[in-house]
């Protein structure tokens, strides 16, 4: 079932997508405070998790396997 990867990344308002989209939209976000509210916003969705060892990474089960993401220039990608 792979329903809570899709919540996880595109359910509105709350997905990743939707959250990127908000924090670029914003001028005084960081990419820090994306990955703060992305974490507290899904730290209970068993596809999403935060690696001990890099602070400013997330990790994603959408795969086999984890899938780990860097949040720094995640906001700059997206104004693109």
């Amino acid at each position: 079932d792979n329903q809570p990867v899709i919540d996880l990344l595109d359910k509105y308002p709350s997905g990743i997508y939707d959250l990127l989209d908000e924090s670029s939209s914003l001028g005084s976000s960081s990419d820090e405070l994306l990955l703060n509210k992305i974490a507290k916003t899904h730290s209970k969705n068993p596809s999403f998790s935060m690696p001990k060892s890099r602070p400013y990474s997330f990790i994603v089960v959408h795969t086999a396997k984890p899938v780990e993401y860097e949040i720094k220039g995640f906001r700059a990608k997206n104004k693109d």
